[in-house]
């Protein structure tokens, strides 16, 4: 089986009105993505999936694009798309970084490998680790009337999908991400949105098996408060031969 196309197609994708999200870099509205299809000779095509953001590894959508059409598609045109290794090491050797990128690429090539044996991918890595996996919502850094709605919403999601499960399975866990207290221009604000949502995250859902969830809001707080008292600090005066 050989690689015959490598295909990059632009996603952007809307959140749903209402259900954005908000962090000191501004509210995210729309996510772009880049989707992957890798033809072969076989007829069997394969998926794969970049989320962008410069911001995460400094990819763009179109970045991403320019390295699939013109390095990265041109170098494995012709392979083995089941040889991933060597697949990675080709991409690896026309173009540095871009992870998102190459990982999209990859999860197609896995993607092939699993369809050409009839098997899920995760048996040809040695077999499945979880049966299920907790999902994470993002409550931005919104006011506290926004923050308490999205608490809201959020709480009663996860409700009506842990009802509608079987009861002997432990249902989905809607966990609300740490917060970011880089917004500095409203440090008691940001110190009681985050309190907010460590409320939430006790009332509703407790810590998580490792105690993330709850910390991760903890420390978002106390980190808001720090640059609270910061902010109303003297600046000091440093020596900068100090030390020499």
């Amino acid at each position: 089986m050989k690689i015959t196309r490598i295909e990059a197609i632009p996603v952007n994708v809307p959140l749903k009105k209402g259900l954005t999200t908000k962090t000191a870099h501004g509210e995210h509205i729309d996510s772009p993505y880049v989707i992957v299809k890798i033809h072969t000779d076989d007829g069997i095509i394969g998926l794969g999936e970049a989320t962008l953001s410069p911001r995460w590894s400094g990819e763009t959508q179109a970045g991403c694009l320019a390295a699939i059409d013109q390095l990265i598609g041109p170098v494995l045109v012709g392979k083995d798309p089941t040889q991933v290794h060597e697949c990675r090491a080709a991409m690896n050797r026309v173009i540095k970084l871009n992870p998102f990128t190459k990982c999209a690429v990859e999860m197609a090539l896995w993607d092939i490998a699993g369809k050409a044996v009839g098997k899920p991918v995760h048996q040809l890595l040695g077999g499945k680790v979880r049966s299920e996996i907790p999902i994470k919502l993002v409550i931005g850094a919104f006011d506290r009337e926004n923050v308490k709605r999205l608490a809201d919403h959020f709480s009663l999601l996860g409700r009506e999908v842990s009802e509608s499960e079987n009861r002997n399975h432990r249902g989905r866990r809607f966990v609300p991400r740490r917060a970011s207290p880089r917004n500095r221009r409203a440090g008691h604000a940001d110190h009681d949105r985050l309190q907010l949502r460590l409320e939430f995250v006790r009332r509703e859902i407790g810590a998580g098996e490792d105690g993330s969830a709850e910390r991760d809001a903890r420390r978002a707080a106390d980190s808001a408060r720090r640059s609270g008292r910061a902010r109303r600090s003297p600046p000091q005066h440093v020596d900068p031969h100090h030390g020499r």
